[in-house]
């Protein structure tokens, strides 16, 4: 159990490293929030708890993606 959460934060580094190429961080930022919302369940199973954190996640997905259209970033429809 102890060797998932090494893996799950060696795992959200590789996804941050492109950070450190470039200077937007919008697009690993979006992908480092979507991989939190595939593993946290999966980690931690379903209850209340998980639950508002999946909240919040997705809030602050919203809001990258957000700032990703402002930016001109990405493109949505």
């Amino acid at each position: 159990m102890e060797q998932d959460v090494y893996l799950i934060l060696v795992a959200s580094l590789l996804i941050l490293l492109p950070l450190v190429a470039s200077r937007n961080a919008v697009v690993p930022a979006m992908a480092f929030l979507v991989f939190i919302l595939l593993s946290l369940p999966l980690y931690f199973g379903i209850n209340r708890w998980t639950g508002l954190v999946f909240i919040v996640v997705i809030a602050l997905l919203a809001l990258t993606a957000w700032l990703a259209k402002r930016k001109g970033t990405i493109r949505l429809l």
